[in-house]
């Protein structure tokens, strides 16, 4: 069936008297209210209609509605949903109709609501036949075509018929022509809906969905007869007993009745019978997975008495074919390791119980399996049978106590290998503390090597400083005072690497800062009124490179000091050491004084200051360019590979 089985289920006790004794009730309840309902109504309507009517009116209303509803709220099925929600419109459209047909004229003598009543009851075959004809043509080719034509072929010979004889017949309707054109429309829909559910019956054989296309089919046959009745009677044709008020009751208790044994089709009872087969079939089931199962399986029963084993079992447990039925797991002697009798009797009390490595002497070998038991229960939480499950481990066992034997060998192996390992790090660790000693020797060395060579210039700077105590050539005296500062750079490299950590390397942006306080201190009457700005980058040399270069800033730096500026007058010296990438670094000095004299050449010069800065350019493999304007700026450039 094609209902949500979720929405309604008499079974609210798996018992089947008290779900026949509930829904007894539930049918008396509803017997009741229809009753009420009818005496009511009939009591206002008893001049106009026969009690059936009234009762086919009041089950229309009060059960057919509401159960078409829900089962069109319930059906799963699409193309079923939209028939429902098609009987639902067509049930509601009836019964508005009965309330304007007959209830308000009654109650208030509202004659003139009846030709309203009479349009909504043909009103009420339009969504049934537009969803027929719809679902028709969605399936219209699951049935041979010879058959789908004779049936509307006599049908519309019919309705052709019908339309031909209400037509010569016009002039004898006296007055009732709204009333032949109601009826022509009914008895036209009766004809094309029965047409239609006898075509959707014969296509959905072979499903449930039958039932409801039989439902529609006796329904609106039955409808045809009252409407045809109506119809010659009203066309004053032929002189009938007034029958059409039956047959509109018993269709209406047709469709009451149809709707309901359809609703409770879908409700399933738990019989005695579908539970044995069910018990039956879960027997088969588990008797299949015993005996079919590669593992030692065993059944027993409360008692524990062996009810069911496989073949595995009796092989594994050295049991006789045929004997396994007269054995109680309970006091029986499996004949294992460790013996199992303790854990069969603490399953007795309802445990799960495991043991994971049981040895099965089985002659020369042993198998080992391992075994689980556990007990079954009932609804009512009573052990019902036990399971003694095993699996055999024999392999797994086998491959895991030969992986721990090829393991062990390996540790031993890997402990060898350890000590011998441990014996070359500590023989590494103390050639390691050997030349740390030795290195921190060598480090102590150099850098009193560095200091040495730092004091020994500085004695010759300071025996320089004394013997310019006797001399009066001033000219001399510079030449002097330029040594020493040459000198003082040099030594300055030497002290920075003996201050410094690393001896390698000299870090110029500390270096610079030296030297500049060391020539401004020489030369104390520039001090005041010069200002030297410097932009040096994170650098560091190696002594190679620092001494040349040390004395290249020396040079330059001294040479503005006393040539560029005019005496007491202000000035400034710009210095910079950049890293130009690739390799390349650039070293700028300049000044912004009076500049040098124009066709400067300094290849031609005999200055010592100058050709020094030509032969320490020539050194570090460097360029050198001097740009003559708005003062002096010498920018050098050379390789270096940090």
């Amino acid at each position: 069936m094609s209902l949500r089985k979720d929405k309604l289920n008499f079974n609210i006790l798996k018992v089947k008297g008290f779900n026949l004794t509930f829904i007894i009730l539930i049918a008396i309840q509803l017997i009741i209210l229809i009753f009420t309902t009818v005496l009511f109504i009939y009591s206002i309507v008893s001049a106009n209609l026969k009690i059936l009517s009234v009762i086919g009116f009041v089950g229309l209303l009060l059960i057919c509605l509401p159960v078409a509803t829900y089962l069109y709220l319930t059906t799963l099925n699409i193309t079923i949903k939209r028939i429902f929600l098609g009987l639902n419109l067509m049930i509601l459209f009836n019964s508005i109709a009965g309330i304007f047909w007959f209830l308000l004229p009654a109650l208030i003598h509202a004659d003139f609501l009846i030709p309203f009543a009479m349009l909504m009851m043909v009103l009420g075959y339009l969504p049934i036949a537009y969803i027929m004809l719809d679902t028709f043509i969605n399936q219209k080719s699951k049935l041979a075509g010879v058959i789908k034509l004779l049936i509307f072929y006599v049908n519309g010979i019919f309705i052709l018929s019908s339309l031909y004889l209400i037509l010569t017949h016009m002039p004898s309707y006296a007055g009732n022509n709204y009333s032949v054109v109601i009826y022509t429309a009914a008895v036209i829909g009766d004809v094309l809906i029965v047409s239609l559910s006898t075509v959707l019956f014969l296509i959905n054989i072979p499903t449930q969905h039958r039932y409801i296309y039989s439902i529609i089919f006796i329904f609106y046959s039955i409808s045809f007869i009252g409407d045809t009745c109506e119809l010659i009677k009203f066309m004053n044709l032929y002189s009938l007993p007034d029958v059409s008020e039956i047959v509109y009751g018993f269709m209406f208790l047709f469709l009451i009745g149809a709707l309901i044994a359809y609703l409770l089709s879908n409700v399933k009872f738990t019989t005695i019978e579908e539970v044995n087969k069910k018990l039956q079939d879960t027997t088969l089931v588990v008797e299949d997975l015993i005996t079919q199962s590669p593992d030692p399986i065993c059944m027993c029963d409360p008692a524990g008495n062996v009810l069911k084993t496989n073949s595995e079992f009796t092989k594994i447990m050295n049991i006789a074919c045929g004997d396994e039925k007269s054995i109680n797991i309970f006091n029986y002697n499996f004949n294992t390791e460790p013996d199992i009798k303790e854990m069969l009797r603490e399953a007795r009390t309802g445990k799960t119980v495991v043991l994971e490595s049981v040895n099965i002497p089985q002659g020369e070998k042993n198998r080992y399996l391992s075994l689980k038991l556990y007990p079954t229960y009932s609804s009512d939480r009573n052990i019902t049978s036990y399971i003694l499950m095993g699996v055999d481990i024999t392999e797994r066992r086998n491959a895991y106590e030969l992986l721990e034997a090829k393991v062990n060998e390996r540790t031993s192996e890997l402990s060898i290998l350890n000590n011998a390992l441990q014996k070359e790090i500590a023989e590494h660790r103390i050639d390691e503390e050997k030349i740390k000693a030795s290195l921190k020797e060598k480090e102590v060395l150099l850098k009193e090597i560095h200091h040495r060579v730092k004091n020994n210039m500085q004695v010759i700077s300071s025996m320089l400083e004394l013997q310019t105590a006797y001399i009066n050539d001033r000219h001399l005296i510079d030449i002097i005072r330029d040594c020493q500062n040459r000198i003082k750079s040099m030594a300055l490299i030497h002290e920075k690497l003996y201050q410094s950590n690393n001896l390698a390397y000299v870090n110029f942006s500390v270096y610079i800062s030296s030297l500049i306080s060391n020539l401004l201190g020489s030369y104390r009457n520039q001090r005041d009124h010069i200002k030297i700005v410097t932009d040096i980058e994170d650098i560091s040399f190696n002594i190679d490179m620092a001494i040349p270069i040390g004395l290249l800033l020396n040079e330059l730096i001294t040479n503005s000091l006393k040539h560029a500026f005019e005496e007491d007058t202000q000035g400034e010296i710009f210095i910079s050491i950049k890293d130009q990438g690739s390799g390349q670094f650039k070293i700028t000095v300049k000044d912004n004084g009076k500049g040098l004299p124009e066709n400067f050449d300094i290849n031609s010069l005999k200055t010592l200051g100058l050709n020094l800065v030509n032969i320490l350019v020539d050194q570090i493999n460097g360029s050198l360019e001097i740009v003559n304007e708005n003062g002096t700026q010498f920018v050098i450039l050379f390789p270096y590979d940090r």
